[in-house]
């Protein structure tokens, strides 16, 4: 008896220092953030907003005489996720823009539905120019559970939310869950068990969006967003404001494409790279919306270079990525802003 105490006692000890040890290495490798921080495995930078919940200067302040207003809409990539507020492609365009007064109105996790929000909220209070809007590829998938949140309430909350902080992982449990192995074979045992009929798969969800000729629920978030475009298309039409779509491109449209195909074991003759790209460019033209997309000048670069512009891990831009996403996107847009 007294043998099988001291083994529990020691199996105990045991499994505490293990697990005082990973939280420990986790805690090196994926340190607290402070307030106003986010802290990833890729990256840690500042992530503060102004009083309407936008990671900009205040609203109030940025008005100037003859210099038209342009409000800058969409989700993380347009709030600059992964790098300083400085580094960000608005900032960038900001910069190289002077004649112009932007405003980023972007927030994380939304889709089109919030961005229509968002573009009904601030052209009645700003009444810009332009309107333009950062769209990502799974930004049509986000519009699912916006227009099931605005069924279940048909009066959505305000665009910005000011709980826009990710907050800090507390506990060992909190840090693993951003652990990279733990995020891999969690990816992998939801593909498996979707593959069992036992869980819906958001992620096989998102990959079928990249299916030339959509089915399900895939074709039911295309639909939404056909329809939330065409909206705001008129929206913009009615108070005399420009708008203007700029695709943001998927990382694995470029440097991983074939692994993701091998993935989901897809028949590569059903699904397309740029298949997204093309669906949202009939969209647009379909709704009188203009329409840029740098993709190509992107697709045309050396791997190694394509693979500098996103992060490892993160779906994100590195500050590379921002900068010459900015590039490409200043020289179309700027013609078009008449910045050039």
């Amino acid at each position: 008896m007294k043998n099988l105490l001291s083994g529990v006692m020691l199996a105990l000890f045991s499994t505490t220092l293990v697990l005082g040890a990973a939280e420990g290495g986790l805690r090196i490798l994926y340190p607290k953030p402070r307030d106003g921080e986010v802290v990833s495995l890729e990256y840690r930078h500042k992530w503060t907003f102004n009083s309407d919940g936008y990671r900009d200067e205040e609203f109030a302040g940025k008005a100037r005489e003859n210099r038209p207003a342009v409000l800058m809409v969409g989700d993380s990539f347009t709030v600059g996720m992964g790098v300083e507020r400085p580094d960000s492609f608005f900032s960038i365009l900001e910069r190289r823009w002077p004649q112009l007064t932007l405003y980023n109105l972007g927030h994380i996790n939304t889709g089109t539905l919030s961005h229509l929000k968002t573009v009904d909220d601030w052209t009645r209070r700003l009444s810009p120019r332009d309107v333009v809007l950062f769209l990502y590829w799974n930004d049509v998938h986000d519009n699912l559970k916006e227009q099931a949140e605005l069924e279940r309430d048909p009066a959505p909350a305000p665009a910005a939310r000011r709980d826009a902080f990710i907050p800090a992982p507390e506990g060992l449990k909190d840090l693993l869950r951003r652990a990279l192995l733990y995020q891999w074979l969690s990816a992998k045992t939801r593909v498996v068990l979707s593959r069992w009929g036992v869980a819906k798969l958001d992620d096989r969800l998102e990959f079928e969006l990249f299916r030339v000729e959509p089915e399900g629920e895939a074709l039911r978030a295309w639909t939404i967003t056909a329809g939330a475009l065409e909206r705001m298309s008129e929206l913009c039409r009615q108070r005399g404001v420009r708008l203007t779509v700029v695709y943001v491109p998927k990382r694995e449209q470029f440097t991983r494409w074939q692994a993701l195909l091998d993935f989901y074991e897809a028949d590569p003759a059903l699904y397309g790279r740029f298949a997204p790209n093309e669906r949202l460019k009939r969209l647009c033209e379909n709704s009188g919306i203009g329409w840029i997309d740098v993709s190509p000048e992107i697709d045309a670069l050396d791997p190694v270079r394509r693979e500098a512009l996103y992060y490892k891990w993160d779906t994100h831009f590195t500050p590379e990525g921002y900068r010459f996403y900015a590039k490409l996107v200043g020289e179309r847009l700027g013609e078009l802003l008449g910045a050039a």
